[in-house]
């Protein structure tokens, strides 16, 4: 059971990122709240730009931001290169200097955590707690502050893509930059909110009173799956204002899709709970390629098939080695794709037969995303009735941050 100062702290975080607070104000509330949940002296955020660390720190009730070279060997480069947490209950013991942020005339702190800040799994800063007496850091304040970390690390990385999509936009016609600026913007409003309801019901999700009453429980499932899934879709549409303007780029890094599919799958049990859905994996399928968007692309595809399959239909996912190449496909029994129909399915906002199933930009996406990774995607007949989307991608790559077209 999560202690009353966690879930006071995370409440707080979570409704400034609600009230859609500016990354800075988050990080001051963050540091505020961590402060008064682990009882700690000093609380910082550290975020590398260029050759220096920007920290943001809280001691006491005083809030000052600085920097410092990313050159002086100190714990937060420490765990800013390892991406690891450390946690040292007693520096003097260690031997270990500590950097004053707050000047030479402070205490010597004596107690210190740091955590890398993740948002997915990109390592964004790094967030830090000290303490000017002994032992005083918990298991469950490593817990807390990992948390809060991730809470910030997101709220920068959107802030920062807002940003290059808004410098992009002033490059476009004026129709193209209205209607990317309106589907970003919106999409942005709307993700704060949910980040608040999606939040609340994870902490509410903690409770003892909750977890003991089986209708409370399955209602907060609910409202935080539902949430969570309005968040997903928030996110294709960020997704496709940024592939319009040219602005992805590729995170690359070996990724095992059969690890990767199995985990959507995982998901669409859950969201789908009428259909079935039949894993056939060999293990591991290693490619170069961005983590993030290729679980994106499996993800899209599952979702389509079990959108236009029937109740209660099977779902086949396929992942296995060809010569050079990796190949995944997904295949269902619903009505099929006509082969007048096969090229312009990938358009985006194209829905076949009129039918109001999904938002038409899921594969466009997915046909984005695997172009992107020098792969190809297509659709055919799946055997026995339905649709079978094939994506091919080369096993391996040179390419440095590629753009999305």
């Amino acid at each position: 059971m999560p202690s009353r100062h966690r879930l006071t702290a995370l409440g707080e975080i979570i409704r400034a990122l609600s009230r859609g607070d500016t990354p800075d104000e988050v990080v001051k509330v963050a540091l505020q709240a961590t402060r008064d949940a682990v009882g700690a002296d000093v609380v910082s955020f550290a975020v590398p730009e260029a050759n220096r660390l920007r920290f943001s720190i809280v001691e006491g009730d005083t809030f000052t931001v600085t920097t410092w070279p990313k050159d002086s060997g100190g714990l937060t480069e420490r765990v800013l290169n390892s991406e690891e947490p450390l946690s040292i209950p007693d520096l003097m013991a260690s031997g270990i200097p500590l950097r004053r942020l707050v000047g030479e005339e402070a205490p010597h702190a004596r107690s210190y955590v740091g955590v890398p800040a993740r948002s997915n799994k990109r390592v964004v800063g790094v967030l830090s707690v000290q303490s000017y007496r002994p032992g005083v850091f918990g298991v469950e304040d490593v817990e807390l502050i990992a948390e809060v970390g991730r809470q910030v690390a997101d709220a920068i990385v959107s802030s920062r893509r807002l940003a290059r999509i808004q410098r992009r936009l002033s490059q476009l016609d004026r129709a193209q930059r209205e209607r990317t600026d309106f589907l970003v913007g919106v999409a942005h409003d709307m993700r704060s909110p949910l980040a608040g309801i999606i939040g609340f019901a994870r902490i509410l999700e903690e409770l003892d009173s909750v977890a003991m009453d089986p209708m409370a429980s399955e209602a907060v499932r609910f409202i935080a799956a539902e949430a969570q899934r309005l968040s997903d879709l928030v996110s294709q549409l960020v997704d496709l204002g940024r592939v319009d303007l040219g602005e992805t780029t590729l995170d690359l890094e070996q990724v095992d899709l059969a690890k990767v599919a199995a985990q959507v799958v995982e998901v669409a049990r859950t969201r789908f709970p009428a259909h079935r859905f039949a894993l056939r994996a060999e293990e591991p399928v290693t490619i170069e390629g961005d983590l993030l968007r290729l679980h994106r692309v499996i993800a899209n595809l599952v979702d389509n098939a079990a959108i236009h399959g029937p109740s209660g239909g099977l779902v086949t996912i396929e992942v296995s080695e060809e010569p050079g190449e990796a190949l995944l496909a997904v295949s269902d029994r619903g009505p099929g794709v006509p082969p007048a129909d096969r090229d312009r399915i990938f358009e985006r906002f194209v829905r076949l037969d009129g039918s109001h199933a999904g938002t038409g930009i899921g594969l466009y996406l997915v046909k984005a995303l695997v172009d992107a990774h020098g792969g190809k995607v297509t659709v055919t007949d799946a055997p026995g009735g339905g649709a079978r989307f094939e994506v091919r991608l080369p096993k391996g790559s040179s390419r440095e941050g590629h753009p999305v077209p």
